[in-house]
């Protein structure tokens, strides 16, 4: 892996991270909210909250909808400590 792969995977953990502790403080946020408090591009931003929703971490409701979408932690009590 070169180093700019190497730091993309960085950068994308780094956002999963904030996205967790966020949504233990907030329980559940809107996408857009996210995407301005994280400063993550869209794109980005919507890879951090699938591999979250894969892993079964956060429900997403109104899904493909970044106007109406609400991402939400499942169990905040699991999720306390997000790093």
């Amino acid at each position: 892996m070169n180093a700019m792969t190497m730091s993309r995977y960085a950068q994308a953990r780094d956002y999963v991270r904030e996205v967790v502790s966020l949504l233990t403080t907030y329980r559940s946020l809107p996408f857009l909210e996210l995407a301005a408090v994280t400063g993550a591009a869209d794109a980005e931003l919507e890879r951090a909250i699938a591999d979250l929703e894969a892993r079964k971490i956060v429900r997403v409701t109104e899904k493909g909808n970044p106007l109406e979408e609400i991402v939400t932690i499942r169990d905040i009590s699991l999720h306390r400590v997000a790093g």
